[in-house]
């Protein structure tokens, strides 16, 4: 770079002329690498690579407010087999809490590009880091496989953001990489995806401003913090192992999802400015159905449901995850009520999802982290797990209030597929006077099944056993018998047991699935 003029005495506008004849010279070759030396060098322009042409260096390069480095000519796709290695971008603000970044900065835009490497670099100060600019005119796939690894970022709004025009293919974004890179810190977002076709984005560190930050002398910005991971209409994405501290919304967010599979991922304190969730998916409304897997993550003090699920899906396996709620945790800092526990789940599946989810978790008891699960498979739902084709564990609670020896329907029956035709199981309910510890409570093992004949469906509740307050002795006693009338098990009141709000809880094991 020298051998063409640069220098650190030049300015940056001489500085950037040298920078385009050492790339010209180099692409007159063929292809080659762009040695950007060790020194400190200043640039003003726009430095335009072409492709095979690759650029490394150790010292820094301290950008204009408008200057940056473009890959791609904007009108077509094109494949550059580059590098960018070793460089540390930066910008000389005048305060570094924000408010100094130039609005529309960048330091490497992305605009037609494919097949390129940006590693152990290091960027400081600019609205986008590394950009790909909405275009209209760019075709599907046209910003393919870029790979950024292992750099730093500090003092951007957006460390990696690839837009999408309206009138460009969705997929104008494809098969992208962002891993091992450490982001302290981002403003707004750490990856924002307006759409993309294939992205994995794994073993990130991204920080946002902290919440004891909004103390008076903070940073003005730490109330305009949303997601550490956006990802708009896409397929194929990969959300792997990432330290994902203090989101002002969701923490991991996806809009319009295909197939995504979100595992191992910290996620610490998210919603901090709005009540948001830990990870939200929304599947596409006209596309292809969800296919989901979030499992392995780690996911603290969420402020709405530490897994939130909507929009038609053609499968979804959610856990084991390790969840922790609190109904005021010291980490928020909105002004909008958080509600109480009842409020909040660890996983909440909307009713438009469709379907039976996979559940592998157990019932979690703490307050916040009930699960929700689509009305499709009954309200009152707890858990469910597939065992195999014909045979599952569910749970479930209702409540329901008896007059002396009246009845009442306490869970619905169907098979585990939900055909409805024949099924049966082995039934534990606990049924109390109350939803407290203290209540008085009895226990009733029941086998219940529903089998067909020549003359219609025969429904059969056998007790097999029973224990405590099973006598009818007291209006507070929880005692009753059983039935099964279409397909809904019927609890009626044994002697003097009467009352509002009689609480029972079902276990079922076998081929029903009960709720």
């Amino acid at each position: 770079m020298l051998d063409f003029g640069a220098g650190r005495e030049k300015t940056g506008v001489e500085n950037a002329a040298a920078f385009q004849a050492a790339v010209s010279a180099v692409a007159d070759f063929g292809r080659g690498t762009v040695d950007f030396s060790d020194l400190p060098l200043r640039f003003d322009g726009v430095l335009r690579f072409p492709p095979f042409v690759s650029a490394r260096g150790g010292g820094a390069i301290s950008f204009s407010p408008t200057s940056k480095w473009v890959f791609g000519n904007g009108r077509d796709r094109r494949a550059f087999k580059s590098q960018v290695q070793g460089i540390r971008f930066l910008r000389t603000l005048a305060s570094a809490n924000g408010a100094a970044i130039p609005r529309g900065s960048s330091f490497i835009e992305i605009d037609g590009c494919r097949e390129l490497l940006i590693n152990d670099c290091f960027f400081y100060g600019a609205e986008v880091a590394i950009s790909h600019p909405a275009n209209s005119a760019l075709p599907d796939h046209s910003n393919a496989m870029i790979v950024i690894s292992n750099n730093h970022f500090g003092e951007v709004d957006y460390a990696w953001k690839a837009s999408r025009h309206e009138d460009a293919p969705w997929g104008v974004n494809s098969d992208c990489v962002f891993s091992g890179n450490i982001v302290n810190r981002a403003y707004e977002s750490h990856v924002h995806c307006d759409s993309i076709d294939g992205v994995t984005v794994t073993d990130n560190t991204f920080f946002f401003l902290t919440h004891n930050q909004n103390r008076e002398g903070g940073s003005p910005r730490v109330l305009e913090k949303k997601n550490n991971i956006y990802i708009g209409e896409s397929n194929w994405v990969h959300i792997h192992n990432n330290n994902c501290f203090e989101a002002g919304t969701e923490a991991i967010k996806l809009s319009a999802a295909r197939t995504a599979n979100i595992t191992g991922n910290n996620i610490a304190w998210p919603g901090q400015v709005v009540p948001s969730d830990g990870i939200h998916i929304s599947g596409h409304e006209t596309g292809e159905s969800l296919r989901l897997v979030a499992t392995s993550n780690q996911i603290t003090y969420y402020t709405r449901h530490a897994i939130y699920v909507e929009g038609a899906a053609q499968a979804c396996s959610v856990g084991l995850n390790s969840v922790i709620y609190d109904d005021h945790p010291p980490t928020y800092l909105g002004a909008e009520p958080l509600g109480v526990g009842t409020a909040h789940n660890r996983y909440h599946f909307a009713d438009s999802v469709g379907i039976m989810p996979i559940v592998d978790d157990g019932f979690s008891p703490r307050a916040g982290e009930g699960d929700r699960y689509p009305s499709t498979a009954g309200v009152g739902l707890a858990t469910f797990s597939r065992l195999e084709k014909f045979a599952g564990s569910s749970t479930a609670q209702s409540t329901a209030s008896f007059s002396p020896g009246g009845s009442a329907p306490t869970f619905t029956c169907r098979d585990v597929e939900r055909a409805g035709k024949e099924y049966g199981a082995l039934v534990v309910i606990t049924a109390k006077r109350r939803a407290v510890t203290d209540a008085r409570s009895s226990t009733y093992i029941l086998m219940v099944s529903k089998a067909s004949s020549d003359s219609g469906p025969v429904e059969t509740v056998v007790l097999i056993s029973s224990g405590g307050w099973i006598k009818g002795e007291s209006t507070e006693d929880p005692s009753f018998t059983w039935a099964l009338v279409n397909d809904v098990l019927v609890a009626s009141s044994v002697g003097a047991t009467k009352g509002i709000g009689f609480v029972f809880f079902a276990t079922a094991t076998g081929n029903l699935l009960i709720s």
